[in-house]
């Protein structure tokens, strides 16, 4: 398996939510995996600017998906960080759902940020072991990031608009 660096989101407060995020955590990290859970239980800015920077930093974003966590405003923030990081730079952070014994219609707008990958169904205790065999595939399948597309600017470089004469290229000067 490639390493990889995970952000599990999670209501840590709830139960079984903060069970399996331990079991998680630990499972992966047996694999040699980089993962952060995000335990934090006092929320303000600093929070905040971390978890901006741990999802932008992540590979795969496992959300753990409860009835509790469906009511969390934090909850939805971080899926909708890594969401729109994973809209601006390639699908990365994958975001990797679980649901925890939620059988109904998710909600918007999570729905919408967990809708590229079908969810992982969890209801007890007794699928922690399938539910980590069924994450350790999906990781093994993530496709590899492409590579960063970089603009060289050239001293002396030429632009034209297409209506232009060739007469009369544009010159741009980076002196």
């Amino acid at each position: 398996m490639a390493k990889l660096n995970i952000f599990v989101i999670v209501k840590h407060d709830a139960t079984p939510d903060g069970k399996l995020a331990d079991f998680i955590e630990k499972s992966l990290l047996d694999e040699g995996l980089s993962v952060h859970v995000d335990r934090q239980a006092e929320m303000n800015v600093a929070w905040a600017e971390e978890v901006r920077g741990k999802i932008h930093e992540a590979d795969v974003v496992i959300s753990l998906i409860s009835g509790d966590s469906i009511q969390s405003e934090f909850f939805t923030y971080e899926l909708e960080i890594a969401h729109g990081r994973a809209q601006e730079n390639n699908h990365r952070p994958a975001i990797l759902p679980v649901q925890l014994a939620y059988n109904e219609e998710l909600p918007e707008p999570i729905a919408g940020y967990t809708a590229d990958n079908p969810a992982i169904q969890w209801g007890s205790e007794a699928d922690n072991e399938r539910v980590i065999q069924e994450l350790k595939e999906k990781l093994n399948s993530l496709p590899e990031p492409a590579p960063e597309t970089k603009l060289q600017v050239r001293k002396g470089l030429r632009l034209a608009p297409r209506s232009a004469s060739p007469r009369k290229p544009i010159r741009v000067s980076l002196d």
